[in-house]
């Protein structure tokens, strides 16, 4: 920039590894998907360097005491003042493996599909289904970013925090611990900076680095010189957002799966799968699932403690799905833990919801607009902080759960498309099939065909045309499920969102909560073992809830029934 003074610049170059489906929003043309992930002028896919810029500067105020510096690093503007950035971040172009010249194809995309879950009737929210294109596991971003200061002597004090912030940042990236784009609290956006990083410095404060940067030698290598730096460097290493690591083994009882967004041509519903590279695919219960019924759960808590019923609409089809949205705002602990959307107040749709209570006789009642407007009532819901949360995101992220095994992927493809199952069998080199090999080739890779039909009332035979067949997975393993909880988010309402999300917790370990779809057909039921990361180290549940931690969420939580029983 003109009259800014710049004497050494370092470069970052390197690769960000995708190791769960990753959406970039942009203005494509699928007709598809409701979302398209962003093209560049050649169409190929890319990832932004505002949307780089943004997560790397969001995690770096995790870990920055001074917000001054953090500025003049990033840059800042107000009504009287600013200052551009320092940092330089570059558009990410995404490739098929760790070579500029091999982007990725954009059919190769994945999409998913995502509904919401009306809390009144149990069944699909009306408008709340929508598809986003993905850029599925195994694709690879370029990462370039440069960092340029004005301090003449490359050992200032200021220029080597810089650095040291940047070497933060950079080991948080190799960790995984920056996410992504978007829905990364349901299982998006989880990157990794690959191991291969080139980082560099010039020297710019004299004619002999200007020339060797001009005819592209390579600078010295960069942060050298940090461990012999003898005043600490402060935050580098804070983490001013403490997060609490729950981990979820488990094995499936019964199948458990989420049905694929498109059908099969030989079997109508097929689990959904991820790519697992080029040629392999996983099962995956993506983190939405998990996350929306664990919601799902500590609302059925809540509104038990709070003897209310869902609302549900009256009147067209717009309110419908505006009842939804108020299902959502109706409890607050809920919005805390799991996030909310924007208030009505932001939506130019008209409401009319009526709330529908446990007791008859406290009479049906219109919500308002505004639920934060609501009077201090008994009706209030709990928790209602001194800092009150309106919307955005929740505490609580959950990451996808993936089969343990790989699946062929172009048999699987197969599998949706070929009309004659034993002869995709022939066809791929198995030996020649029958129904009944067939489905013992279905038995050793942990799959059944299930078939069923719809009972016609009247005449008591099968309903006409209501024939179907799902592959179910009855002998697969999985991962385990893993959620995190920025305690940061929680602020005021910490100890209650914990301790309603442990028995959240504690009702899945006891079989009381199955997760995926058909969960009131017998699908879903899991035998699970949840351990938590405490800085004394992995304790099972029941011996975190018998911690002193523990003691408090229980105590917390203990007090606030008592006070509900006596309202």
């Amino acid at each position: 920039m003109a009259g800014r003074p710049l004497h050494h610049r370092l470069r970052v170059r390197g690769w960000l590894e995708v190791c769960s489906p990753l959406h970039v929003g942009g203005l494509g043309h699928d007709p598809d998907v409701d979302l398209p992930v962003a093209l560049d002028g050649k169409s190929r896919l890319y990832v932004p360097g505002t949307s780089l810029a943004g997560v790397c500067r969001h995690w770096m105020t995790g870990r920055c005491t001074d917000a001054n510096a953090l500025g003049e690093l990033w840059g800042f503007t107000d009504n009287t003042d600013g200052r551009a950035s320092r940092v330089f971040v570059r558009d990410g172009l995404v490739c098929a493996g760790p070579d500029i010249d091999a982007p990725f194809p954009v059919s190769r995309l994945d999409a998913r599909t995502s509904v919401g879950i009306d809390r009144y009737t149990g069944a699909a929210a009306y408008g709340i289904l929508f598809s986003r294109a993905v850029i599925p596991v195994g694709a690879f971003i370029r990462f370039e970013l440069d960092v340029e200061s004005g301090a003449a002597d490359p050992a200032d004090v200021g220029w080597l925090r810089d650095r040291a912030r940047l070497a933060a940042l950079l080991d948080a990236l190799g960790h995984g611990e920056v996410r992504l784009g978007a829905a990364v609290t349901r299982g998006l956006g989880h990157v990794q900076l690959a191991h291969n990083v080139e980082l560099e410095e010039h020297d710019l404060s004299n004619a002999t680095g200007l020339i060797a940067l001009l005819r592209g030698q390579p600078g010295r290598p960069g942060l050298d010189e940090l461990d012999e730096l003898d005043e600490p460097l402060g935050e580098p290493g804070l983490d001013l957002r403490p997060r609490l690591a729950v981990t979820i083994d488990w094995t499936p009882d019964a199948p458990v799966m989420v049905r694929a967004d498109r059908a099969g041509v030989a079997v109508d519903t097929l689990p959904l799968t991820g790519a697992d590279g080029a040629d392999t695919v996983r099962l995956v219960l993506p983190g939405s699932s998990v996350k929306g019924a664990l919601r799902s759960h500590a609302e059925r808590i809540l509104r038990t403690l709070e003897q209310r019923r869902a609302p549900r609409p009256v009147g067209d089809a717009i309110a419908d799905a505006t009842a939804f949205r108020a299902q959502l705002d109706q409890l607050h602990l809920a919005k805390v833990l799991f996030g909310a959307a924007p208030p009505a107040a932001q939506r130019d749709v008209h409401r009319s919801i009526l709330e529908i209570p446990v007791d008859p006789a406290r009479g049906i009642k219109e919500l308002p607009d505004e639920q934060d407007e609501r009077p201090d009532t008994p009706d209030k819901p709990i928790g209602a902080p001194g800092r009150q949360f309106s919307y955005g995101v929740g505490a609580v992220a959950v990451a996808d759960c993936r089969s343990s095994q790989p699946l062929d992927g172009d048999l699987w493809r197969k599998m949706a498309t070929e009309p004659d199952l034993g002869a995709m069998l022939t066809d791929s080199g198995k030996p020649e099939q029958d129904d009944q090999s067939y489905r013992q080739w279905l038995s050793a890779h942990g799959f059944d065909q299930a078939d069923h039909v719809a009972i016609d009332r009247w005449t008591g035979g099968a309903a006409d045309k209501l024939l179907f067949t799902v592959l179910e997975p009855w002998q697969i393993g999985w991962e385990a499920i893993r959620l995190t909880v920025d305690i940061a988010r929680l602020g005021d309402d910490a100890n209650l969102s914990l301790a309603l999300l442990m028995l959240v917790l504690r009702d899945l370990r006891d079989h009381r909560l199955p997760i995926g779809q058909g969960t009131t057909r017998g699908f879903g039921d899991i035998t699970a073992t949840v351990t938590v990361d405490t800085p004394d180290g992995t304790l099972d549940l029941d011996e975190y809830l018998a911690s002193p931690a523990g003691e408090l969420l229980r105590d917390t939580w203990t007090a606030l029934w008592k006070e509900q029983a006596a309202a």
